[in-house]
């Protein structure tokens, strides 16, 4: 189908072997790609109850047929496993370069499965995956293994080859729970420990190169859903608000100072990062969601500091949202508790748990009416996002209409929001599917006990438990699933 190269790229590490399977079209046509691809995988390869550190766990890394196409927000891949960290499906998405040259190398997705004995980067390129020994590059930062390995691709492949490089630090080789994996020096994938399980398998690094262009059904109307959306996008407040994320919590902690530039991935107009100076004359770029953690949440005022220790979980591959230090990634002291997790922390501490608050802003009751309906079809637009794997922060330019030009462009199928909506439920069916198989709880999955014990002062007063049960019992129905939250033809035993 057009779009996809309709192959995935399998790399055995315990038998140092690849091989590459065709992906039929009625898998893309079902699923798309990206998520829907990469979820369909991990069913079928996946045995039922696998060790998320066991060498029977598939790593997934996907690209969607939006990559390579030019379009705002397309520059993306996504990473698919079984969470190390949760015990259930695990996703996380990553900007910058990295998702170029992989489409680059003619595949659709990378399934990882066995484990090395020893340390081992892959070199993936069109034709060829290459295992590279590696011990000289373990226990070294992530932001090091990435540069030296793309000077050794520059020096070793014809014509001084550029390459994109997925790297783990310190924290994904001792196996920390919400260990992160990195490309670009500052992008970052893995939220719930993919890089752990990545590092389970003695991965270091993994490079991307190659010519290879898929093709699309119609590069003019690509080309001109480009420029319609570059328009558009001059009048988006939350893009044009994007470069300067951060500020707007200066009253609590560390603000972004004025001196910051808007930075910006390959093929986006969002700039969510500010580039800064840091005092050895290099440039950080933190995230606005690192910028309030460590900045408005510590109450740390200095946006040095703030840039150090996002320096320094950049360089480990840890989450820098969850404020972590390098006792965590080398497994120290009280590090070696705090890498299981938090919940895996306060239970070892036994520390009671501080329920989240909730505000019941204006006519709340009303408003409960269709909540779940309107939340499903909110999901399935961004399943389809994740599917063609588009950066969410296009939500409000990415409407409905614009989602069935891309598909329409990109593959060929022509789906209106009926046939979309479809898709996107078979993929969430499907995610669904991966977590009950691995025992998720559908009873009281509702949070609601945590959610109904304190309100926000503002507001005085909380969702009750009734209500949240309710909501839950809706958003199942609106899903189209039973009263257990299981859908529809899921073989339980």
């Amino acid at each position: 189908m057009r779009g996809f190269y309709n192959l995935v790229l399998c790399a055995n590490l315990t038998q140092k072997s690849f091989d590459i399977k065709i992906i039929p079209d009625d898998v893309t046509r079902k699923y798309l790609g990206g998520k829907g691809l990469a979820t369909h995988l991990l069913l079928r390869h996946n045995p039922a109850g696998v060790d998320p550190f066991g060498r029977d766990n598939h790593l997934i890394l996907a690209v969607g047929p939006a990559a390579g196409t030019g379009l705002w927000g397309s520059c993306r891949y996504g990473v698919f496993t079984k969470s190390p960290q949760t015990g259930f499906y695990a996703e996380s998405y990553s900007g910058g370069a990295a998702a170029e040259y992989m489409t680059g190398t003619g595949f659709d997705a990378f399934m990882l499965e066995g484990a090395s004995d020893e340390p081992v980067w892959l070199e993936i390129a069109e034709d060829r995956v290459i295992f590279h020994p590696a011990a000289d590059l373990w226990g070294r930062d992530a932001r090091a293994a990435e540069d030296t390995v793309k000077k050794w691709i520059a020096r070793n492949r014809p014509g001084g080859t550029k390459c994109g490089v997925v790297a783990i630090g310190p924290a994904g080789e001792n196996m920390v729970s919400f260990a992160v994996m990195g490309n670009g020096h500052r992008q970052r994938a893995g939220r719930t420990g993919a890089a752990a399980v990545m590092g389970s398998k003695k991965i270091k690094a993994l490079a991307f190169f190659g010519t290879r262009r898929k093709e699309l059904f119609d590069k003019a109307r690509i080309s001109g859903l480009v420029q319609k959306i570059e328009t558009a996008a001059e009048d988006d407040p939350w893009l044009r608000a994007c470069g300067s994320m951060g500020g707007r919590e200066a009253s609590l902690g560390a603000s972004t100072p004025p001196d910051a530039a808007p930075r910006a991935c390959s093929r986006c107009l969002a700039a969510c990062g500010p580039a800064l100076a840091d005092k050895n004359g290099g440039r950080r770029v933190p995230t606005h969601e690192t910028v309030f953690s460590f900045g408005s949440l510590c109450d740390v005022e200095d946006f040095a500091e703030v840039l150090y220790l996002n320096d320094l979980c950049d360089r480990l591959g840890m989450d820098a949202v969850a404020r972590l230090l390098s006792d965590i990634a080398h497994r120290r002291g009280h590090g070696e508790i705090l890498a299981g997790g938090i919940r895996y922390a306060a239970d070892k501490w036994e520390m009671p748990e501080a329920p989240p608050r909730t505000v019941r802003p204006g006519p709340f009751r009303e408003r409960l009416a269709g909540a779940a309906e309107m939340f499903a079809e909110w999901e399935d637009r961004l399943t389809i996002f994740d599917s063609l794997i588009l950066c969410r922060f296009y939500r409000d330019l990415y409407r409905w209409d614009s989602l069935g030009e891309i598909i329409r462009s990109t593959t060929g199928l022509d789906l209106d929001v009926e046939a979309m909506r479809r898709t996107a439920s078979e993929v969430i069916d499907n995610t669904r599917r991966f977590n009950v198989r691995e025992k998720l709880a559908a009873e009281g999955g509702s949070g609601g006990g945590h959610f109904s014990a304190q309100s926000l002062s503002e507001a005085g007063e909380a969702i009750t438990e009734g209500e949240m049960l309710k909501l839950l019992q809706d958003y199942y129905r609106a899903r189209g699933w039973d009263e257990k939250g299981i859908p529809p033809d899921l073989p339980v035993s």
